[in-house]
């Protein structure tokens, strides 16, 4: 793991979820438990989306900046960018 690089690297901390699965956080945040806080790189933040209670950050302009490319990493990748019909929404 390159702690340089954004996929990998540990950029985000997670408060974890109290009640989610032990067997599901060890594969995808290995050696974190329930309800604590870990370092993830953002492919494991997003795998491990349902399992994350909130970003730990002390800065709002920050954490607005996380929030928002977080958003909109999930927005392109998924396609709702680009939907053909936006009266759809």
């Amino acid at each position: 793991m390159d702690p340089d690089d954004l996929c990998s690297g540990p950029f985000f901390r997670l408060r974890l979820s109290r009640t989610a699965d032990r067997a599901e956080l060890t594969r995808l945040f290995p050696g974190a438990s329930p309800g604590e806080v870990t370092k993830a790189g953002m492919s494991a933040t997003l795998k491990g989306a349902h399992l994350v209670e909130d970003l730990v950050v002390t800065n709002p302009a920050c954490e607005t900046m996380l929030r928002r490319l977080l958003t909109v990493t999930v927005g392109r990748t998924t396609g709702l960018d680009a939907a053909a019909d936006r009266g759809d929404w």
